[in-house]
């Protein structure tokens, strides 16, 4: 079975219990992930790479109590501000008969209210009508801006983006963009993040950096070790991308893709080094192992370089810390 449906599987055989909500008031708002391993993780950034041990934060979201306004939400606390470069992910599914869900960027306030901190985003979806809608509340009013249509199912798992920009929020789902938002607040002030409605969510979390331009990138503590996973997003900016490790020896390439359909469109590769190959899955969907290219697979690969693909995200999932 592909281990990346798993998660939704857990999900839909749970809906109907209390196991993934916890119990909290709004004071107790848990913080939110910080990249997508369920152990600890290697995470690039401005400065290289920066260490998050193993918080026992559960792999799968989980719903809190919000005891002041009487319902169950996947609710998060942000870690640090919201910058420029970094995506909020979203996944999960929505079960049939659902009239709506929002995905919502918030300040000083747990929910959307009127006239209680403030609602930068509020992206509503509504599957049965076709069509999303992203608006915002000003000086207590709410404040639309546009509508969107979507080609999203019932019950089947998708995918929202929201990357930060200095003037735009740019919004992908399932790996299209399909609007620039443009926030009437300031994002620095976003301090909670939060799916509200009947959706069941697999992974939320806050990621990514604003990369320029990046070429290559080094591993941390010179190597790629044994059983670690490579994952990285981005977009191909061409219709012809590769993705090399670079060894003692020389450069062995592990993923070339020429794709038109492909140009502009999200896409997160995941690669395992096991011992028999580098295992590969483009978007949660297995794609090929390939053997190992030299004979010290444990120490030898010392980078990872990228042609025409844009960087979003790279993270690297270990055991070990440097």
């Amino acid at each position: 079975m592909n281990k990346f449906i798993v998660p939704i599987l857990v999900v839909t055989v749970l809906q109907f219990t209390q196991f993934l909500s916890v119990a909290g008031g709004d004071n107790e708002i848990p913080l939110i992930k910080a990249h997508a391993c369920s152990g600890a993780a290697y995470t690039y950034g401005y400065h290289g790479f920066s260490y998050y041990d193993d918080e026992f934060i559960p792999y799968l979201p989980q719903k809190t109590w919000l005891a002041s306004h009487n319902f169950y939400a996947y609710i998060y606390r942000l870690r640090e501000q919201f910058t420029i470069g970094q995506t909020l992910y979203v996944r999960g599914l929505i079960p049939n008969n659902t009239e709506w869900i929002s995905i919502n960027l918030l300040a000083k306030t747990p929910i959307w209210k009127l006239n209680t901190g403030a609602t930068i985003l509020n992206m509503g979806i509504f599957i049965k009508s076709g069509h999303v809608m992203f608006d915002r509340i000003i000086d207590g009013k709410w404040d639309p801006e546009v509508t969107t249509n979507t080609s999203l199912r019932y019950d089947e798992e998708f995918d929202v983006t929201i990357r930060a920009f200095y003037n735009r929020l740019e919004v992908r789902v399932n790996g299209k963009k399909i609007h620039d938002y443009k926030p009437k607040h300031p994002l620095e002030i976003v301090d909670t993040v939060n799916v509200h409605g009947n959706a069941f969510i697999t992974d939320f979390r806050i990621g990514g950096r604003s990369f320029n331009n990046v070429k290559k990138v080094d591993f941390p503590g010179g190597h790629w070790k044994r059983n670690e996973r490579l994952v990285i997003t981005g977009v191909p900016k061409k219709e012809t991308v590769s993705i090399n490790l670079l060894h003692t020896n020389g450069t062995y390439s592990i993923y070339h893709k020429s794709s038109a359909e492909m140009q502009d469109a999200e896409v997160t590769l995941n690669m395992a080094n096991m011992a028999h190959g580098i295992v590969i899955y483009v978007n949660r969907e297995y794609s090929s192992t390939i053997a190992h290219g030299i004979d010290n697979p444990e120490y030898d690969y010392k980078a990872v370089s990228f042609t025409d693909f844009e960087i979003h995200d790279l993270e690297i999932c270990t055991n070990l810390r440097i």
